[in-house]
């Protein structure tokens, strides 16, 4: 995490914080900015599925 999700902020300022850490196979990483006092868990998904809308007229 170099930016702040919410602002855009560096987070690498003694300031803000970022922990990383594990629950089974995710990779979770806890997220605190001093610039927007943002404070939140950011989830690093490896697979990601979603269906495709169809389009007008199609069937």
């Amino acid at each position: 995490m170099r930016f702040c999700p919410h602002c855009g902020a560096r987070m690498d300022v003694p300031q803000s914080l970022v922990v990383e850490y594990w629950q089974a196979e995710l990779a979770l990483f806890l997220c605190y900015c001093s610039a927007c006092q943002w404070q939140g868990e950011i989830v690093n998904q490896v697979r990601v599925v979603v269906s495709e809308l169809e389009e007008e007229g199609e069937s």
